[in-house]
């Protein structure tokens, strides 16, 4: 899915993604890295971003760059509250891959064998559905 991605666009894409998770500051970025993370922004056209780096349920670093929205001035910080929009559909699709990776789901098994509740308005749907249906 991100293979057509430039290596730059990729990075900026993950810190995106990453954008809505809040959290104090609790450690100071590696050196270089707020530069860095300031040069992707200005490239990439967006006008804010944040990033939240959470390890073992913790989070560990939290920092923003730019501003909430272009032609204010109010900037992005640590509790910076952003529209998520379709990014719980790539951790989804990233969450159900490792389970396949580890054994636990196969792609052809049925939503209805691992949730039992599911149903669709069609029975024969609701039978038939399968794990990598969903991730259509």
């Amino acid at each position: 899915m991100f293979r057509n991605l430039r290596p730059d666009a990729l990075r900026l894409a993950t810190m995106l993604l990453l954008a809505s998770v809040p959290g104090a500051a609790l450690a100071d970025p590696p050196a270089g890295f707020v530069e860095h993370v300031e040069v992707l922004r200005q490239d990439s056209g967006a006008p804010g971003l944040a990033i939240a780096i959470v390890e073992h349920g913790q989070t560990t670093l939290s920092h923003g760059w730019g501003v909430r929205k272009l032609g204010d001035d109010a900037p992005v910080d640590a509790d910076t509250i952003f529209a998520t929009g379709s990014t719980g559909k790539a951790f989804t699709v990233a969450a159900i891959a490792t389970l396949v990776d580890q054994g636990r789901l196969d792609w052809d098994d049925k939503v209805i064998d691992h949730i039992p509740s599911f149903q669709m308005y069609d029975p024969w749907v609701t039978r038939e559905m399968t794990i990598r249906d969903l991730m259509v």
